[in-house]
């Protein structure tokens, strides 16, 4: 069990990967600050649709084949064993290389009629959607396999090499989209960076593999289908939960712009899963490999990763819905039309936190039709009420369903642990709403006062051995925002400390998911937060 242990250290793991989200999310934050400012809406609805086409591309060649690894790998290697992990490994590249082949040749062959179907009511001439989206394709086939060697590295615990891959393909791919997007070839730069960011993550994933676990032939197909069956299922659901509202607020609106619009939005509240997706992505493996250990570890593990997320998220979530036309007003000009279905979706982001630590926590036990149910279920409320209400709410219909499709997950989700872990959502939530309200309300209202009664100051500037007077007034959103930025930061150490809202050992397992050289930081934080009699 200590070999284990070493092997699948949560803290540790959850420390790179948080460093590869952060990394990751700055890009995409970058990436779409920028294209929202060259490419118009229609451009970027387009930019949608194919990154959607990828999406499902994805979801129907990899068979649920990365989770299967991910759990095979762990667990053999957990029982001593790391052969037959070696063997799983070999059996799914092989059976993934058969799968997304069959599916880059059906998908080539199909796409006049998927570009006919998917650019009906855009701009785009049918030859050149057609360009696009075999492109799209070709680098959905090099990510199926350069991804499924991100969950082998999971898998055996090498969370260094998974993030290697991962902050090269996704700076490369976005840059040089962009840089091409800028010499002039618009989307089919977007496009085309992809394609070449997937072809140097798969060259680099294959060298950090080789060699690293021996393989004693190939693993028996008939079990590892068997478990991933219900998670392909699950996974073509999830793609239609992710995808499946903008498609419809497209069918039914039938203008590209509002759907760019909204999936910048949806794209850009995503950025938030850099607070849980590291944890829930370090957590898979080490409940795979602990999934026969007792109910009472198994529930430890899970409750104090939802009660950290409820604290790091619930607050921000809520602060931003606080500052929503503000924040869109600096980010995307043009967009703050938007902000009410950006308020929602950042205030639900808590349920998405929760609802993510609950599924995967359904997978590592290998409760994989119960969790089949429930993704089931939860899409089947979410795409209803957005069809049923798109026509009268716009994109607003989006954002809500969004919030039913987490709420409806989370719900379930713990029901069908409660045999195996007593999972519990509301842990920490009061202390975190308690939190998120005192500082949403605080930025609300001095944002708006700020809107209302303008302060003017002005800042002395030394450029170049010359000082300037720098005369600002806090009328516009970005004039605000250093303002509005300390107000936050003074708010959550304030309300933190005098609510006590933070134990002790919550700043341990920080400590440990830190890089060292941070700890000093951190201890300093600590310091400001905790309470002390």
């Amino acid at each position: 069990m200590t070999e284990v242990s070493k092997t699948y250290n949560v803290p540790r793991g959850t420390a790179y990967l948080t460093s590869q989200q952060v990394i990751i999310y700055i890009t995409y934050f970058l990436f779409y600050v920028i294209i929202a400012r060259i490419l118009s809406k229609v451009e970027i609805g387009q930019v949608g649709l194919l990154a959607g086409a990828q999406a499902v591309f994805s979801a129907v060649t990899q068979l649920a084949l990365q989770p299967t690894a991910t759990r095979y790998i762990a667990s053999s290697i957990g029982i001593g064993k790391p052969t037959i992990a070696g063997s799983v490994a070999k059996s799914i590249l092989r059976l993934t290389l058969f799968t997304a082949g069959i599916g880059i040749v059906a998908s080539i062959l199909l796409s006049p009629l998927l570009a006919g179907v998917l650019f009906k009511a855009t701009e785009v001439g049918s030859e050149e959607a057609l360009f696009y989206l075999i492109i799209t394709f070709v680098s959905g086939f090099v990510l199926d396999l350069a991804t499924l060697y991100g969950a082998f590295f999971l898998g055996a615990g090498m969370y260094a090499e998974a993030v290697y891959q991962n902050v090269l393909y996704v700076p490369l791919s976005r840059g040089l989209g962009l840089v091409l997007a800028l010499a002039g070839l618009s989307v089919l730069g977007i496009t085309l960076g992809w394609a070449i960011g997937a072809v140097v993550m798969l060259l680099l994933s294959i060298y950090l593999w080789k060699g690293k676990i021996p393989a004693a032939g190939l693993h028996p197909l008939k079990p590892l289908i068997a478990f991933t069956l219900p998670l392909f299922v699950s996974s073509l659901i999830i793609t239609m939960q992710q995808w499946g509202d903008i498609a419809i607020l497209q069918a039914l609106l039938g203008q590209t712009g509002t759907t760019g619009g909204y999936y910048l939005i949806v794209q850009s509240v995503g950025f938030l899963s850099v607070l849980w997706m590291p944890v829930s992505s370090a957590l898979y493996p080490t409940l795979s490999a602990h999934s026969l250990g007792g109910r009472q570890a198994l529930s430890e593990k899970v409750n104090l990763a939802l009660r950290l997320i409820n604290l790091a998220v619930l607050p921000l979530g809520v602060s931003l819905a606080a500052l929503s036309q503000t924040v869109l007003e600096i980010v995307y000009p043009g967009y703050a039309s938007d902000a009410v279905p950006f308020a929602i979706l950042t205030l639900a982001t808590v349920l998405a936190a929760e609802a993510a630590i609950l599924t995967v926590s359904l997978q590592a036990v290998g409760k994989t039709l119960s969790l089949l149910k429930v993704t089931m279920a939860a899409t089947t409320v979410d795409l209803v009420s957005v069809a049923l209400t798109a026509r009268i709410l716009g994109p607003t219909a989006g954002a809500l369903g969004r919030v039913l499709l987490a709420l409806t997950t989370v719900i379930l989700a713990s029901w069908a642990l409660r045999s195996t872990v007593n999972a519990s959502p509301r842990n920490g939530l009061s202390k975190a709403g308690s939190l998120a309200l005192a500082m949403g309300l605080s930025l609300l209202i001095i944002d708006q006062l700020l809107v209302l009664f303008p302060i003017s100051f002005s800042l002395p500037i030394s450029i170049l051995s010359l000082r300037f007077l720098i005369h600002f007034t806090t009328t516009s959103a970005i004039s605000r925002l250093p303002i509005l930025s300390a107000l936050f930061l003074g708010s959550f150490i304030g309300f933190s400390r005098s609510m006590r809202t933070f134990r002790p050992e919550d700043f341990t397992i920080l400590r440990n998911m830190m890089p060292k050289p941070l700890h000093g930081l951190l201890k300093n934080f600590e310091r400001m937060i905790l309470y002390k009699d």
